[in-house]
């Protein structure tokens, strides 16, 4: 059940992060990056399939609400937003059905330099999920000792998704490098939009597209 429990945990950490627009050829400030503000909010779908340990196919379908649901007062005497996944996924085989509900918070702090993603509100220990400007070839570890590494490997792609046609998009990978948990994760980002498209692959038979249906970013 190992492929599971990675693509459930990725999903569960998943954040918007940064963003491109039609002008890749320069940075925008943080704030065209990622529209952090509450009451904003993005539903994605899933589509993909996991092998079982016995080499059946499980094929995955499911859905992401993301939303910002408050700006609250860290301890370390800063703001962060909560930000809030609730999830939905269903397995199918021939043979059965089942499905798995959850909803998972973050809290996010954006600042001239770095986006950073907390895990509550109390810890100043934080994960770094992005480095402003954008830099094609720009890498960084999520935290200090972390296996998991961040690279910017595009900032000119194109997504097509039923939230519409996205150009110009920024592609950040995530890799973790420790070999039992291997994993990338590939994440498209438009700017003022936020992730319009992302694909997960652990390289041994887990696979996800995650899609932008609608979003509202005023």
């Amino acid at each position: 059940m190992k492929r599971n429990v990675i693509m459930v945990a990725a999903i569960v950490i998943s954040i918007v992060l940064t963003a491109c627009g039609s002008d890749s050829t320069g940075p925008g400030e943080p704030g065209d990056w990622m529209p952090l503000a509450v009451g904003n909010w993005w539903n994605h779908s899933l589509d993909g399939y996991w092998l079982t340990m016995y080499g059946d196919t499980v094929d995955w379908s499911g859905s992401f609400d993301r939303s910002i649901t408050a700006l609250l007062d860290h301890q370390g005497g800063f703001q962060v937003y909560e930000f809030r996944t609730i999830m939905h996924l269903v397995n199918t085989t021939p043979d059965t059905t089942w499905e798995s509900r959850d909803t998972a918070y973050v809290y996010l702090r954006e600042t001239d330099e770095e986006m950073q993603r907390y895990q509550d509100t109390v810890s100043t220990d934080y994960e770094l999920v992005a480095l402003f400007p954008l830099t094609l070839g720009e890498t960084w570890y999520e935290s200090p000792g972390s296996t998991v590494i961040y690279e910017v490997t595009s900032l000119d792609a194109s997504a097509s998704v039923p939230a519409g046609n996205f150009s110009g998009c920024a592609i950040i990978r995530e890799t973790e490098t420790d070999e039992p948990s291997f994993y990338t994760w590939d994440t498209y980002l438009q700017r003022g939009v936020g992730i319009v498209y992302e694909v997960i692959d652990d390289g041994e038979g887990q696979y996800a597209e995650i899609s932008l249906e609608n979003y509202q970013v005023p």
